[in-house]
């Protein structure tokens, strides 16, 4: 898993990307061998003001698969993130699991009457009559 932060009117700190790093790798530990990318984007949204104004943007991108996108807001960033990664894991193993449902799944072939071979009919002695 490569993990990439980005900061838009937030400086991203390197305990920034360590805080997001620990918690993105912890919540995918079980999947990490079929996870690409994971795309982390921080913005403050008011700027001074204050208020529910800290987002957490997340694009995971599943190998063999669609691109999952998450979005939380809080007042605090590090708390967006980790609620974006309790997110990122819950989406992604669902489309893990989708994705090894529908590989799993083979057409049901219907039955040609008309090719079965007739059964034998026994006579009293136990020898086939034609």
């Amino acid at each position: 898993m490569k993990l990439q932060v980005y900061g838009l009117n937030v400086p991203t700190s390197a305990a920034l990307h360590s805080h997001a790093e620990r918690r993105f790798h912890s919540a995918l530990a079980r999947i990490l061998q079929r996870i690409g990318l994971v795309v982390v984007r921080v913005a403050d949204l008011n700027g001074p003001r204050g208020g529910l104004d800290k987002r957490c943007d997340v694009r995971v991108q599943v190998v063999g698969g669609r691109t999952v996108t998450i979005r939380e807001t809080d007042r605090c960033l590090y708390r967006a993130i980790d609620r974006a990664a309790g997110r990122a894991r819950r989406i992604a193993r669902e489309t893990l699991r989708r994705q090894r449902s529908k590989r799993r799944r083979r057409p049901r072939r219907q039955l040609d009457v008309s090719r079965t071979p007739r059964p034998a009919i026994t006579g009293e002695s136990g020898d086939a009559q034609r």
